[in-house]
């Protein structure tokens, strides 16, 4: 499932704005999809939801069913690609911010995208 919100940039408080936010869901994941905590991760990597607020990531790998896979690279949001998360709630769902904007995942999508943090130093 995947929501669109374009707000028109609108002074925000002191020096926010409102910008375009896409949020996609879980209705497409089923608890019988591949087991990704199984999965085996290298010593740099993570999971999305396992991940620092504020952290720069590159992704990895992404472990969703098709349909998943095709909405999150026409967003730009692929394999090779830099991002970083802004926000994260408790259960695990994110907020990512990339060249297209913001980007909403609900837990069950962030739990299966793995993530190598990126030296800002570079």
């Amino acid at each position: 499932m995947t929501y669109a919100i374009d707000l028109p940039g609108r002074s925000f408080q002191a020096n926010k704005q409102f910008q375009k936010f896409i949020f996609i869901g879980n209705t497409a994941i089923k608890s019988s999809s591949l087991p990704t905590r199984q999965l085996q991760l290298t010593p740099n990597s993570n999971f999305l939801d396992q991940i620092d607020v504020g952290s720069s990531l590159l992704i990895i790998e992404i472990h969703t069913p098709r349909n998943i896979i095709n909405q999150l690279r026409n967003l730009d949001f692929k394999p090779g690609n830099t991002v970083q998360l802004v926000s994260k709630t408790a259960n695990g769902s994110v907020v990512i911010s990339s060249k297209q904007g913001l980007l909403g995942m609900g837990a069950e999508i962030a739990q299966r995208i793995i993530v190598t943090l990126v030296d800002r130093a570079k």
